[in-house]
């Protein structure tokens, strides 16, 4: 859908409040899956959890004060980190003589990424994989329907050609890379695992996608 609204080139009001609404749709369904997956006090003994790949994570004795400070100068840090780099962006653009458009893809995108990729990292190594999956489909859904959508509700957002035909090829990247890993889930890996060789894979695919914006 956002790449049929790219296809003139601009996203409207309109355009940005149906992507917008999408979002609160998102947030209904989530809520759904939740209130279908609270379990009753007495459905709690019944339940066999797999705790195996989970490492301890003593959380009693942490005073929610504590949790609270941690949880507000996070998200101030990422605002202020946010504003900085957007303030910069312009005149480092012109400063080296790069795009706005390959610019937000490299160090805007990889930048803003990072907090995502840390508590991705943190979390495979507890073993809440499924924390990893919420926080990439949540960001990813968020970034289209609020960094894009809600935008373009306060002001229409217009685009270039570069970036235009980008989302074609990317979008055709996707697809790739998306076939190349079920492909090698089913043959070597088994059903519902993502290997390292799954990962290098698409590792590989966004480097050499860097690659071109460059070349």
């Amino acid at each position: 859908m956002l790449t049929s609204f790219f296809v003139d080139g601009q996203i409207s009001r309109f355009e940005g409040t149906v992507l917008f609404l999408l979002y609160l749709i998102s947030l209904f369904i989530v809520y759904q899956y939740a209130y279908r997956e609270r379990l009753e006090e007495k459905d709690k003994d019944q339940v066999d959890l797999d705790t195996s790949t989970m490492s301890y994570t003593p959380t009693k004795n942490i005073p929610y004060t504590n949790i609270y400070t941690k949880l507000i100068v996070g998200i101030l840090g990422l605002i202020l980190a946010s504003l900085i780099l957007a303030y910069s962006a312009p005149m480092i653009s012109k400063d080296f003589n790069i795009s706005e458009y390959v610019l937000g893809l490299t160090v805007i995108g990889i930048g803003t990424s990072i907090p995502m990729v840390i508590t991705s990292i943190k979390s495979a190594f507890k073993g809440y994989v499924d924390i990893i999956i919420g926080n990439v489909f949540g960001s990813t859904i968020a970034n289209i329907t609020l960094g894009i959508g809600f935008v373009a509700m306060i002001k229409p957002l217009s685009t270039s050609q570069e970036s235009i035909d980008d989302m074609y090829y990317f979008n055709i990247l996707n697809i790739v890379v998306i076939l190349s890993l079920l492909i090698e889930m089913k043959l070597f890996g088994g059903n519902k695992i993502l290997s390292k060789l799954s990962g290098a894979v698409i590792v590989f695919s966004y480097l050499c996608y860097l690659a071109t914006k460059f070349l």
